[in-house]
């Protein structure tokens, strides 16, 4: 699915008298601008001009805009929602293109899905909240986790992951350049655990096995950011009107 770029005027005034419509259209305009603020930002920090020095910011905020980006999809998709239970505006969706009437379904066969319990997940508890109870419960797997690779050290074991202990943390005077590594060793292991409900590893082939199965996840929750763009672009460029 894919778009050109265009440009459409609109009336603020049209708009206001098309009531509920104007409503949601405007409110997909708001997640549009979202998402795209979101992915613009991932973006430029993933080619950050000193990368070497970067490393730690680039890898935390590459994190914080993609869990911004499905935190987003996932208030969006009440919309969605909103619309599958109004006929008024299912209406509107049928009376769309086939490729625009295809990702609404798409986004509708989604709803109540598991991948979209994880969206709720991820929004609820690592996307606009801090849930202090899973930070407490992830510390105390991380720490465990530590006391088994040393255990499988002292027995002169391979394949055993340096065990984390000590770890660093830095403050600039400009916000940007500050990293907080602990936060982002409790954040990954929570959304490994916690969210997607992942098989801890101590060795490095788990370790390999744990990222590809992570990434598969977020390959298919990122895809949800895309289709409702496309929907919203042509549901926004069909019923926004100038007069």
């Amino acid at each position: 699915m894919d778009w050109v770029s265009s440009m459409k005027a609109v009336s603020m005034r049209r708009l206001a008298d098309q009531g509920m419509v104007g409503g949601v259209l405007v409110r997909l305009m708001m997640v549009l601008q979202d998402l795209a603020l979101a992915d613009t930002a991932m973006r430029a920090f993933g080619r950050p001009k000193n990368a070497k020095k970067q490393g730690d910011v680039k890898r935390a905020a590459g994190r914080y805009f993609l869990r911004l980006q499905i935190s987003h999809s996932c208030e969006a998709l009440k919309i969605i929602r909103e619309i599958r239970h109004n006929t008024a505006l299912t209406g509107l969706v049928m009376g769309c293109n086939r490729e625009t009437r295809k990702a609404y379904e798409a986004l509708e066969a989604f709803l109540g899905t598991p991948d979209h319990e994880l969206t709720e997940k991820i929004r609820n508890k690592v996307g606009f909240h801090y849930d202090r109870t899973m930070v407490r419960d992830s510390l105390r797997r991380i720490e465990r986790r530590r006391q088994r690779q040393v255990g499988k050290r002292k027995g002169r074991l391979k394949d055993i992951r340096k065990p984390i202990d000590v770890v660093r943390f830095t403050t600039a005077r400009e916000a940007r350049n500050s990293a907080f590594v602990p936060w982002e060793i409790v954040e990954n292991d929570i959304v490994l655990h916690d969210i997607f409900d992942l098989d801890e590893s101590d060795t490095r082939a788990g370790d390999k096995a744990l990222d590809a199965a992570a990434d598969a996840i977020v390959m298919r929750l990122h895809q949800i950011p895309k289709t409702f763009s496309f929907f919203a672009i042509n549901f926004i460029m069909k019923y926004a009107k100038a007069v």
